[in-house]
């Protein structure tokens, strides 16, 4: 019996932050994640061992520094680096 195609499929993925001036925290190494259809995953560890930010940037939230993610294979699109401004009209009230 074959196993069908990942739904979302992760190799490698790396993700790191600033740190002082010059320097780079890395918070993710090397994470890889195969979910096939219908599959739940639960990712356990301490805290501060980089579930969120692994999570975060394979949805494309944050940027990755390496890595490959893939949707039904096909590769994820790199995540916008500045959201689009809410634009709300805005409204002067008398005191």
């Amino acid at each position: 019996m074959s196993h069908p195609p990942p739904r979302l499929s992760v190799e490698g993925l790396t993700v790191s932050f600033a740190a002082g001036l010059f320097g780079r925290r890395v918070a993710v190494q090397s994470f890889s994640l195969s979910l096939a259809p219908g599959e739940v995953v639960g990712l356990i560890g301490e805290s501060g061992s980089g579930k969120t930010s692994a999570a975060r940037a394979a949805l494309g939230l944050i940027p990755a520094d390496g890595g490959q993610v893939a949707l039904d294979g096909a590769p994820m699109p790199p995540p916008r680096l500045r959201p689009t401004p809410i634009r709300r009209p805005s409204c002067q009230q008398a005191p």
